[in-house]
């Protein structure tokens, strides 16, 4: 059999409503030449969806056990044959130009295309899923941009396979921001161009509950601050060719700390407690100590919020020790050590 043009690769988590979804949005693509790569990321077992279509395009694998989206897309990265590469979570969907829009753009000159973003806001009406707004965003970058941030998801990028055999996969050992770490190495090495376009969408499911909590906690945006801080150090030797760029970086961070503290305070402090925010802290705390000691001080106020809120987890009052003894305050320091304490002797 000859060789696709386009392989998408979908990884999938205990989702298979979605996942059908999905699929039917690749196969509904005005252009034909295509092969689905679904990876099982060590949930339970979907192949009925995927053999319900009976389409020899369609391929499926399965990891015994979780390894995580980074893993799974470079599974599918692996079995996958065509020349130009496309990824879709199993909750997004492709409009039917999806792949002849991307494709009409690439050529010799441009390895990777990325489309205009369309984010799909859902709520549950009973047992279905309804769209209830649509938000359109045109984010442009360059080297420069994306070195700051991403705000583009995966469904919008396409790109040559080839521009891998240089800058390599996914990092797996990132929980978050895989695609921005990529996207990062292919724009230093390879040339890309926004199609600015909608051919797909972004789906964002939130909900209202009765004290007003509108977001899922498990899209809560503090997840982000950590791998925010590794990637903004990683590629301090690239940042440094533009002017300034270390100072928009750190107003990035800023900004993400401050987003951080404000959804905190919509949630109740049994929503906070279920982030297991002692996790959460000492990873943020390890990272930013790969920058600047603004990111240090940005991490003893976020701790210092959680331990207001949950007052008796320890671990939360040795981080904050910690992050205090870094910082030169022998008096928060000693604080956090008499909270110990008193938690001690109860």
């Amino acid at each position: 059999m000859p060789k696709p043009l386009v392989s998408v690769i979908i990884p999938t988590l205990n989702r298979p409503n979605f996942l059908k979804m999905a699929i039917v949005s690749v196969l509904n693509q005005d252009f034909k030449d295509f092969e689905i790569i679904v990876i099982n990321d060590g949930g339970a077992d979907v192949k009925v969806i995927t053999d319900f279509f009976q389409d020899s395009r369609i391929k499926y694998f399965q990891h015994e056990t979780r390894k995580g989206l980074p893993a799974a897309r470079n599974t599918g990265i692996r079995h996958s044959q065509g020349k130009y590469l496309a990824y879709l979570d199993d909750d997004d969907i492709y409009y039917p130009n999806h792949f002849s829009s991307h494709l009409a753009v690439l050529n010799e000159r441009y390895q990777l295309c990325y489309s205009s973003v369309c984010y799909a806001y859902k709520n549950y009406i009973g047992d279905s899923l309804e769209t209830y707004q649509r938000e359109i965003a045109d984010h442009s970058y360059d080297l420069e941009k994306i070195l700051i941030d991403l705000q583009t998801p995966p469904y919008c990028f396409m790109h040559e396979k080839a521009c891998l055999d240089k800058v390599g996969l996914f990092d797996e050992t990132l929980p978050r921001h895989e695609d921005w770490d990529l996207w990062i190495r292919i724009f230093n090495s390879f040339k890309a161009i926004h199609l600015v376009k909608v051919t797909g969408e972004y789906t964002i499911i939130k909900q209202k509950n009765s004290g007003g909590y509108i977001s899922s906690i498990n899209s809560w945006v503090g997840y982000f601050l950590n791998t925010m801080q590794i990637i903004h150090s990683r590629y301090r030797d690239i940042a440094k060719r533009f002017p300034r760029i270390e100072e928009k970086q750190l107003e990035r961070r800023e900004l993400l700390r401050k987003w951080c503290l404000l959804e905190l305070d919509k949630m109740s402090d049994e929503q906070i407690a279920s982030l297991q925010p002692a996790n959460i802290m000492l990873n943020i705390a390890e990272s930013s100590l790969l920058n600047y000691i603004e990111d240090v001080r940005g991490a003893r106020a976020l701790c210092g919020h959680f331990t207001r809120r949950l007052p008796n987890v320890a671990g939360l009052w040795l981080i904050y020790e910690k992050l205090s003894e870094l910082l030169n305050d022998p008096f928060q320091a000693e604080y956090a050590r008499r909270q110990l304490g008193m938690m001690s002797n109860e």
